[in-house]
């Protein structure tokens, strides 16, 4: 018989030998993966297959904390499947014989590295594009078009490009759009492949069905509630008759979408036969009626701004729309009634007439207005605008004089002329691209302004995502006054610069040339103005949600009279900021440096120094 003290030493060796199993099992499982490497891939970066694959390495911020267990768990089977994944991604872009060989290798007890070994293999060439036109007897016309020889040229598959069967899809959607311009509104396309992986060679065959040219039919209208069927399709810009295109289709649902009365539309081709004629459908959702708007700011230059409107959209039950606005601030206070007539003689066009009551208050003067300005405007496309605009208006302007002299009240009548230019490819959420605005006014047309001068003006801006949270922004801005004596322009026509949204790190009009006042120096405004800024902006959403910086170098003058101007005289700023990405736009706080300040801009208590916060991009 055995003593207890040898039963409780078989006891223990027992439960040491079921514990070291678990505890091996614990340890496995609590493996973390520390970096994921790619090797041998050519083709696609590492940044590429990483959105393949689900393993991910840890990030800075966690490798910071090396003496906590932080990262993704490594789990075998996972791996298994990320072998798999990018297997078919490269299989599928053209790699039939792609091989890949993962490694996982222990550089510490709880941390693995995992490196994939990718042989991509010979990828296979795309060595013939071949139309094949259904039925075999009748080719179409615009088989023989330049204009389907370019189409051809421009397949996500063609000639001389690697074969990835995941661009089939893609290649049959652009044929039948294709069709569709032509007027075949129920064209078919089948797209297929002969593939000889012996050669690495692809013949991709483009299988065709036009069908007959249609015309467009019938065009039905649902949703509109108060816009009776006949408004909605002529804001379409769709007509009975003529031959049918997706790019009409494409183009009247953007009108349609960024018409006052809408808040949705769509244009579509219902179930139909195949026939020479199509019916379309539209589906709209209205806005409400009738809405009130209430927006408010800050900023140091206007300190609070507020802005209250009404909009009826439909008063007359004509697609018009009526609307009034307050808009105060500490620099302004306006009132607007705007009439607009959005179809003035097509859907690209429209016609607003807008009276106003205006205060403003600057440094250098105080001007009162009242007046109305009508505009004709037109929308070539999405990116494209022009306007031509008359303004007839009734001013009163006080302007601090000299030093020995009282304020002086200018009263004058402004009959102008304005030609504006709109040219922008952006997109909703960030700017990209180009932006050029030119501006000319003639003022004292027919001699009815008791002021004559010719005012142009051109910005351009540009704006370059070096990646995906990386932008360089720049912009230049120039302008010059044609007129008789500077000295008998109002203030309110002068150009000035300086400020949050012009060269920072000076006040607001801050550059340029002055008058003393008793109260100091004011601007005077001049008739030539030229001012650059560049910035570099930089999201740091991996960090802060929302939030980033800036670096800016901004440069510009004013001069008083236009053979004064001259590139000796440009002042420089430099300086950072921060901004916040809010709901209401980018919050912004930026601090600029003055780097070669002429005679008097210095002084006050921050010298140099100009801090601008506001709400919005400065440019």
């Amino acid at each position: 018989m055995r003593s207890p003290s040898h039963i409780r030493l078989y006891a223990i060796v027992v439960a040491i030998l079921v514990w070291l199993p678990t505890a091996a099992a614990g340890q496995e499982s609590n493996l973390r993966i520390h970096k994921v490497r790619f090797d041998g891939n050519e083709t696609f970066s590492d940044r590429e297959l990483r959105e393949v694959v689900m393993a991910r390495s840890r990030t800075w911020g966690q490798r910071a904390t090396f003496w906590r267990h932080t990262g993704q768990y490594f789990d075998e089977i996972e791996l298994r499947r990320d072998v798999v994944r990018l297997n078919r991604f490269y299989q599928r872009r053209g790699f039939p014989d792609v091989r890949i060989t993962p490694t996982v290798i222990s550089e510490h007890p709880w941390k693995r590295e995992i490196r994939f070994r990718i042989s991509e293999g010979r990828p296979i060439r795309v060595v013939s594009v071949e139309p094949v036109f259904l039925p075999a007897d009748s080719i179409p016309a615009f088989a023989l078009d330049r204009g389907f020889q370019r189409r051809l040229a421009r397949l996500p598959l063609r000639v001389n490009r690697r074969y990835e069967p995941l661009l089939l899809p893609d290649t049959e959607t652009a044929l039948v759009e294709y069709l569709q311009n032509t007027g075949h509104a129920f064209g078919v396309v089948r797209v297929d492949a002969r593939v000889d992986t012996a050669r690495s060679e692809a013949h991709v065959f483009l299988r065709m069905e036009p069908g007959p040219i249609a015309m467009i039919g019938t065009v039905h209208t649902e949703g509109n509630v108060s816009v009776p069927d006949r408004l909605v399709i002529r804001e379409s810009g769709l007509r009975t008759g003529t031959r049918f295109s997706k790019r009409a289709m494409a183009r009247a649902q953007r009108e349609l979408f960024s018409h006052h009365l809408f808040r949705f539309a769509t244009v579509a081709i219902p179930d139909q036969p195949a026939d020479t004629t199509v019916d379309l459908v539209v589906r709209v959702r209205e806005f409400p009626l009738r809405s009130i708007r209430a927006q408010v700011g800050l900023g140091n230059e206007e300190y609070a701004r507020a802005q209250l409107s009404w909009t009826h959209r439909n008063p007359f039950g004509n697609a018009h729309s009526l609307s009034t606005s307050a808009r105060a601030s500490y620099l302004e206070q306006r009132l607007n009634l705007d009439y607009l007539i959005p179809y003035a003689f097509n859907t690209s066009s429209s016609f607003l007439v807008s009276p106003f009551g205006q205060r403003r208050v600057e440094e250098a003067f105080i001007l009162y207005r009242a007046g109305s300005t009508n505009s004709l405007i037109y929308r070539y496309n999405q990116d494209l605008a022009a306007t031509a605009s008359y303004e007839i208006s009734q001013n009163r302007e006080v302007r601090s004089s000299s030093v020995a002299l009282e304020d002086t009240t200018q009263l004058y009548n402004q009959s102008a002329v304005q030609l504006s230019g709109y040219y922008q490819r952006t997109l909703v959420e960030r700017n990209e691209g180009w932006a050029i605005r030119p501006f000319y006014e003639w003022s004292g047309l027919f001699g009815m302004g008791s002021v004559e001068y010719h005012k142009v003006r051109m910005e351009v801006r540009r704006y370059v995502n070096l990646n995906r949270t990386t932008q360089l922004a720049l912009r230049v801005e120039t302008g010059a006054l044609f007129a008789a004596e500077i000295d008998e322009l109002p203030s309110n026509v002068r150009f000035y610069a300086g400020g949050t949204s012009s060269v920072r790190g000076y006040g607001r009009w801050e550059l340029g040339p002055k008058r003393q006042t008793v109260d100091g120096p004011v601007p005077e405004g001049g008739r030539a103005v030229l001012t650059f800024n560049t910035e570099w902006r930089q999201e740091l959403d991996n960090l802060v949600n929302g939030i980033g910086f800036g670096v800016f170098f901004d440069g510009g003058q004013v001069w008083r009279r236009l053979d004064q101007s001259g590139v000796r005289d440009l002042r420089y700023a430099a300086g950072a900021g921060l901004s916040y990405r809010s709901p209401v736009g980018p919050v912004r706080l930026d601090v600029g440096y003055k780097l070669n300040p002429g005679p008097g801009e210095t002084d006050g208590p921050l010298g140099r120094w100009g801090i601008h916060f506001s709400i919005g991009n400065p440019f």
